[in-house]
């Protein structure tokens, strides 16, 4: 399953560059492919380049900010 995320890196926002370049790279190491820059529509999305990815499976993220308010 790909992972499709909107900013160029995943987590990028919450990770910061250094730290979203080694996560990128520790999927891409392991065979997962990453389609970044682009967002999902639904469970068949079609991004910019008429690529669609459909699937049974789907995990969602927002994107965040992160808080430690809900660890108190």
């Amino acid at each position: 399953m790909p992972i499709v995320e909107s900013e160029q890196k995943p987590l990028l926002r919450q990770l910061g560059p250094k730290a979203a370049g080694i996560l990128s790279r520790l999927h891409t190491d392991h065979g997962v492919a990453l389609v970044t820059g682009v967002g999902v529509t639904g469970l068949v999305g079609e991004d910019g380049d008429g690529r669609r990815a459909g699937g049974y499976s789907l995990e969602a993220g927002s994107h965040g900010v992160p808080s430690e308010d809900c660890a108190r």
